[in-house]
């Protein structure tokens, strides 16, 4: 059986578009512009990480260092944000979150070999021939009760609604993964989200940046667990018999807008993607495209399943 690397991003795409997932996760096409929000949370979370594990005590002076190194002629910043308004965003959010972290009293949980869960890979068999490879933001002791928690840092534009931590599907893949590890820690009994609201600082009146700790939750019920692992278990089998349909759904809630693929999808364009033309793969889909098969790679269904195994 061919292995399918599944993971909470991949699970979310292939929900929102199937197609997406074919051109991002089989192709491994990608956009030659690099988003600045991505910069700044990729900055953000290295910066809030070195504070996490000790390397620093002040994450806002290592977040500008390091997001002024991200900061390059590839990344587009659309119009809403501009370059300062970003960095003094973030040196907020950093000083804000050292803070209320301070007074959390939660401390970073290590592992039998004494180093701190800040930022660690897992890899998790999650079924036959699916695996999952994944990095955890910080595994925490609270220290009120001794529990374990999973805590997922998020920057975000708005604050997320509330509750949804109960329901978070990443939190159920993080509380599989975290409890598989043999890291020498108890089950995780706790799972929280940390949000940085990322808003520009007002000049007068208005919310500026924002760090939010949400309300834990427990930890998932074994139900729960097994449901989502169905779930991604039932998309790696589509993936394997190469099922990747366009899923642009009604007008109001199409995900077509902000897709990266958007002008390949509907007209066949590759402006602004980074692509092997050499790839079989990169070829097949050009041939979907002219025979408007959207929902099979190549005209054999046969050679499609086998296509989108060995591409995964």
């Amino acid at each position: 059986m061919q292995k399918v690397y599944m993971s909470p991003s991949r699970l979310l795409a292939r929900q929102s578009c199937r197609k997406k997932d074919y051109y991002r996760y089989v192709l491994k096409w990608k956009s030659m512009e690099t988003a600045a929000n991505l910069a700044f949370g990729t900055a953000i979370d290295d910066a809030l990480s070195a504070y996490l594990k000790g390397e620093t005590k002040e994450p806002w002076i290592l977040f500008e260092a390091m997001f002024s190194a991200l900061d390059h002629e590839g990344v587009s910043y659309g119009a809403m944000w501009d370059r300062d308004d970003l960095k003094h965003t973030g040196v907020k959010l950093c000083r804000q979150f050292v803070e209320q972290w301070e007074t959390s009293n939660l401390m970073v949980a290590t592992d039998r070999n004494g180093k701190k869960l800040v930022q660690r890979s897992m890899n998790v068999q999650l079924g036959p021939g699916v695996q999952g490879v994944r990095k955890m933001d910080i595994v925490a002791l609270n220290m009120s009760n001794w529990a374990i928690r999973v805590i997922d840092l998020k920057t975000a534009a708005k604050e997320m609604m509330p509750g949804f931590t109960q329901k978070a599907p990443q939190m159920t893949d993080y509380n599989i993964s975290v409890d598989a590890q043999d890291w020498g820690i108890p089950p995780v009994q706790e799972l929280q989200f940390i949000e940085l609201v990322k808003r520009k600082i007002p000049k007068r009146d208005g919310k500026g940046p924002e760090v939010i700790f949400h309300e834990p939750v427990p930890a998932r019920a074994p139900e729960v667990r097994q449901a989502y692992l169905e779930e991604i278990n039932r998309q790696a089998n589509d993936i394997r018999a190469g099922i990747f349909p366009e899923d642009a759904r009604m007008s109001f809630d199409t995900p077509c807008a902000m897709c990266d693929y958007k002008g390949h999808c509907y007209d066949g364009k590759t402006d602004g993607l980074l692509i092997d033309r050499s790839s079989f793969a990169h070829k097949s889909v050009h041939l979907a495209h002219k025979s408007k098969q959207a929902n099979l790679i190549t005209n054999n269904p046969a050679d499609a399943g086998k296509e989108a195994a060995t591409a995964t």
